[in-house]
């Protein structure tokens, strides 16, 4: 479950940015939520836009404050299954002086929506 722990950034536009803890790039692409808010579905573009994967997971919590997807090892065993908890951040996006919503207790006004799931618990 490694690769779900880091700092994810969802642009208003559609796009998002996430990178490892050590702030080096992860991934980037496309995202978007069902009308119903039941699903996410994002892509994985590299540099020059090619979509190098897709995937479609079942939301369990959206809210202001959290996001919770819910992802199978096995998509043939629904049984075992893992929960990936984003939470709002105030670490600045890398490569920009941008602030997340949670800094100073505002939500931001910029159009982002930065979570981040690699909380300690």
């Amino acid at each position: 479950m490694s690769n779900f722990v880091g700092w994810a950034y969802f642009d208003a536009d559609g796009t998002y940015s996430m990178y490892n803890l050590d702030d080096s790039p992860k991934m980037q692409g496309d995202w978007t939520v069902t009308p119903d808010g039941s699903e996410r579905r994002i892509n994985s573009n590299d540099a020059n836009g090619t979509v190098l994967f897709e995937r479609t997971v079942p939301i369990t919590q959206l809210d202001k404050n959290t996001f919770t997807y819910r992802v199978f090892p096995n998509a043939d065993d629904t049984s075992v299954y893992y929960d990936i908890v984003h939470t709002k951040t105030n670490h600045a996006e890398p490569g920009t002086d941008d602030r997340g919503p949670g800094a100073h207790g505002n939500q931001g006004g910029n159009g982002k929506y930065h979570f981040n799931n690699g909380n300690a618990r």
